[in-house]
């Protein structure tokens, strides 16, 4: 599970909420080139662990 925090986040006027998720579509590559402006920004992503966890968000102990 990954999410995004956004602190003082003001969505554009006319903006209207979706639950489609278009990259999930075959056609994703050729809908991502036509974005541009603030839908087009990349948001960094901190991950938790390392790649030899069995957990990628592992933040405890394991007993494994």
């Amino acid at each position: 599970e990954a999410f995004v925090v956004c602190r003082g986040y003001s969505p554009p006027e006319g903006f209207v909420p979706s639950m489609e998720n278009p990259l999930l579509e075959p056609e994703a590559g050729l809908a991502l080139s036509g974005l541009s402006g603030p839908s087009r920004v990349i948001v960094p992503f901190v991950a938790c662990g390392d790649l030899s966890a069995f957990d990628p968000d592992r933040t405890y102990p394991l007993q494994v």
